[in-house]
């Protein structure tokens, strides 16, 4: 991630591999000892990386991805503390293009949505504003273009925006 960000070269890269041992296997550990990169650099790298991460998980052409609550993984060696729900949305900005996104809701612009039973739990995350107004306005069911329509008439969103945010509370399950 490092090289591919301009960060550090190949060589120092290497040269890092091959004595990384000496720093108990600690890849930020033996890149700031060496002093090839700053403490500072390695979080924000560590950070990004995460970031590119979660994004890359809404270009998967199929899958499942679940968390169970009160669940942690066994050893988390350096906790990011991603604000996932601004991350959810960069992924579906990033799978889904304007056009894309407009030729996939096209056909069903009057189809209506319905909130389903987990939307109480929406409640508990802090969506970006524009999903939160989504999650608001479909607490009764209404279709893609009444929810472009309230969007534009509200002045806070084109309707690319409103189709990605529906998209997005469509793949967690909040409306159907």
């Amino acid at each position: 991630y490092l090289v591919r960000k301009s960060m550090l070269s190949r060589e120092e890269l290497n040269f890092a591999l091959a004595v990384l041992p000496r720093y108990g296997g600690r890849m930020g550990d033996t890149l700031i000892s060496l002093g090839l990169v700053s403490a500072f650099d390695v979080f924000r790298a560590i950070r990004e990386q995460g970031h590119d991460r979660v994004i890359n998980l809404f270009q998967w052409p199929e899958g499942t991805l679940a968390y169970y609550r009160g669940e942690s993984s066994p050893v988390v060696e350096f906790p990011l503390d991603l604000e996932l729900p601004p991350l959810m949305l960069s992924g579906t900005e990033a799978t889904w293009p304007d056009e894309t996104i407009l030729a996939r809701y096209r056909p069903t612009l009057d189809e209506k949505l319905a909130p389903t039973p987990l939307r109480r739990q929406s409640q508990e995350v802090l969506w970006p504003a524009l999903v939160a107004r989504i999650v608001d306005w479909t607490g009764v069911p209404r279709t893609a273009r009444e929810l472009i329509m309230l969007a534009h008439g509200a002045h806070v969103a084109e309707p690319p925006s409103v189709l990605r945010c529906i998209e997005l509370l469509r793949c967690a399950g909040l409306i159907a």
